[in-house]
């Protein structure tokens, strides 16, 4: 899902919507693009997505440390979309088997930043406001929650270092498809300038 929307180009341009010190940063929204000056943006900035969502993908192996990227869902655990969070200090309460609730699963992690984890901790220093009407150019113009004062802004997020290694099938009988395994080492790098390690399997 994640390559997927980085391939169309769906998260350059937007900017972080969700800021908390020593919490998490958050961007991923369409719908969060500055309109005229900054803070003035859509009246939908914080609520949108891609459309489509993608169940629940918990990894016992991947817990939020700092730096920890994450996707970000509503109360459903396969509700989430195109939203995701980078964690600004370690936040194990957000991991499977940490929440208070005994229906709530989680969130899923997917990725760590490597290299400039400096900027995400100058990003979540970012001074905030929880105005919901917000004085700019449209209603909720610096509305939140937790709305940046000034622009924390992804110019494009791009994908490197992806060499897909393929398997070697079994013989199949003829008339069947071969089934081509993907696994490999990504390295994104865009927002902020960050680099950011994935571990990608396709199964």
């Amino acid at each position: 899902n994640f390559l997927g929307l980085v391939n169309q180009s769906f998260y350059d341009g937007i900017f972080y919507h969700r800021i908390i010190d020593d919490f998490v940063i958050q961007s991923g929204d369409p719908e969060c693009t500055t309109v005229g000056v900054y803070p003035g943006t859509n009246l939908d900035c914080g609520e949108g997505g891609s459309g489509e969502t993608i169940p629940f993908e918990w990894d016992a192996n991947l817990t939020h440390i700092n730096g920890a990227i994450g996707m970000a869902r509503g109360a459903d655990p396969d509700s989430a979309e195109s939203q995701w969070y980078i964690c600004d200090t370690p936040q194990h309460g957000l991991d499977h088997g940490n929440r208070t609730l005994p229906d709530d699963p989680g969130y899923a992690v997917f990725g760590v930043v490597r290299e400039g984890i400096e900027l995400v901790r100058a990003a979540a220093a970012v001074p905030t406001t929880n105005d919901i009407d917000g004085d700019g150019p449209t209603p909720r113009a610096q509305g939140g929650p937790d709305r940046p004062l000034y622009e924390v802004h992804i110019n494009s997020i791009t994908l490197s270092g992806w060499v897909p290694e393929p398997v070697v099938p079994s013989p199949e009988p003829e008339g069947t498809l071969a089934v081509e395994l993907l696994a490999g080492t990504l390295v994104v790098a865009g927002a902020l300038g960050v680099a950011w390690w994935l571990r990608w399997r396709e199964v």
